[in-house]
């Protein structure tokens, strides 16, 4: 079967979805949430506000369908256009409300681009930069965006406003599998469009933050592991700057909650979370990421009921030290999952193919 067949039947299952997804009633002068979270800058341990504005959704899953593991798209308005004062009164109020004492890094996210303008209206961004400029215990602040997004233009604009900060900005590159990221995520660029804007980041002396997804839809443990390892080598290879392992969190609403009901996904465990960096954590800054979306997932990365709370720790340690020594130690735990874990490594051989067209004959059958 053509990977193209199997691509737009992939589509039609997430249009299905999208269509079904109920309607929120949405305050757009409030944001949708925020919160504080650990992490590192400068090789120093601190504390990272991230702000998720209420926002009129990514233009890709409005145009294309969106990425199959992505739910975002419920908190949003779903293209409906918000207007630019009340992307500035949501900002405004919110920064009001922080103490950024102890928190010198800052997060605004918008489900989606924010470097596109029909995501985000110029005028709303520009006010945002202005704000943000003046808030002086911030030392970094951080975006996302698509790679297309990413050019001279917008990069003059955000260093014209925003002075005297470090600046971040990330794109979910996911894996540098393109038969993954095209067809089992549906993510719609290709390397060379990542790499276009990973050189003008630089150029600019702006930071790069790749995401890598462990275990997108239809792959299974072993292959996932192997395919994260790959991707943070090939990305930092390719000069990324920081690298956040994003292991799949299921929020409802999307391809890969169709495929946990059906019992043909289960999210990594967090071995493997921590095989990975034990494999990759010497070449390059990465973070361990997976927990911050908005609406909140149902289902994150684990084990089992007897140490998860104990590894999700280690995650949150590891977060503020990047220190191997907490990986060695998360992968020394006794715990009876364990074996499990190496067992499900050591015999799951199922194919990627193989494992989208079981989906598909399952859902097209359920849904005549």
């Amino acid at each position: 079967m053509k990977d193209l067949d199997l691509k737009e039947r992939l589509k039609r299952v997430i249009d299905d979805i999208h269509i079904k997804a109920p309607h929120l009633n949405i305050n757009t002068t409030e944001i949708a949430s925020y919160e504080t979270r650990g992490g590192i800058l400068n090789k120093q341990t601190i504390k990272r506000i991230i702000i998720y504005l209420r926002s009129s959704g990514c233009q890709w899953m409005i145009d294309n369908g969106g990425c199959s593991m992505c739910g975002h798209f419920v908190g949003t308005t779903r293209g409906k256009k918000i207007d630019s004062k009340d992307y500035v009164e949501q900002f405004k109020k919110i920064v009001s409300e922080i103490d950024f004492t102890e928190t010198p890094m800052l997060c605004v996210y918008n489900a989606g681009s924010f470097l596109n303008d029909n995501e985000m209206p110029d005028d709303a961004r520009v006010e945002i930069y202005k704000i943000i400029n003046t808030i002086d215990k911030v030392k970094r602040v951080i975006f996302e965006s698509r790679p297309e997004y990413i050019t001279e233009e917008k990069i003059t604009e955000l260093k014209e406003y925003i002075k005297d900060k470090e600046i971040e900005i990330g794109m979910g590159i996911e894996t540098s599998n393109e038969f993954i990221r095209d067809i089992c995520l549906n993510k719609g660029f290709k390397v060379d469009e990542f790499k276009r804007a990973l050189k003008l980041l630089k150029q600019n002396s702006i930071f790069s933050l790749g995401y890598i997804l462990l275990k997108p839809p239809f792959i299974n443990e072993k292959f996932a592991i192997e395919d994260s390892v790959n991707s943070i080598k090939w990305a930092f290879e390719n000069g990324i700057d920081i690298i956040s392992l994003e292991p799949v969190s299921i929020q409802e609403n999307t391809l890969i909650s169709i495929l946990h009901e059906l019992n043909l996904y289960r999210t990594p465990r967090i071995w493997s979370v921590f095989e990975v960096l034990r494999r990759t954590s010497n070449i390059g800054t990465i973070r361990v990421g997976g927990f911050e979306f908005f609406p909140s997932p149902f289902l994150c990365t684990s084990n089992c009921e007897k140490c998860d709370s104990k590894f999700l720790k280690y995650i949150e340690e590891y977060n503020k030290t990047n220190s191997i020594n907490v990986v060695n130690e998360a992968l020394d735990t006794k715990c009876e999952c364990k074996k499990e874990w190496l067992e499900d490594l050591e015999n799951d051989k199922t194919d990627i193919k193989e494992n989208i067209n079981k989906f598909l004959e399952i859902y097209e059958r359920r849904n005549r």
